[in-house]
């Protein structure tokens, strides 16, 4: 259990890095799910949006209040493009 959580916490972490290095680059955090330059983060951002959403259906999710909190404070849209 807490090595996995750890794990998975330091992961979390690392992609958002590279989110909030990407909205440096490009002035937002709408990464594309089939994003060239880093496929994971553009994974990790659909998984977010996912969990997300499965929170505020009441359902099981792997997303934490904290982690809502610190991607909104990066203007992280829970909506994709289109």
């Amino acid at each position: 259990g807490f090595v996995w959580n750890a794990y998975e916490a330091a992961a979390w972490t690392a992609r958002f890095a590279e989110l909030v290095a990407y909205k440096e680059a490009y002035g937002d955090c709408l990464v594309p799910q089939r994003y060239e330059a880093n496929k994971q983060l553009g994974r990790w951002v659909k998984k977010q949006r996912v969990q997300y959403q499965l929170r505020k259906d009441g359902k099981t999710s792997q997303i934490t209040e904290e982690r809502i909190a610190r991607l909104e404070e990066i203007e992280f849209k829970w909506k994709g493009r289109g």
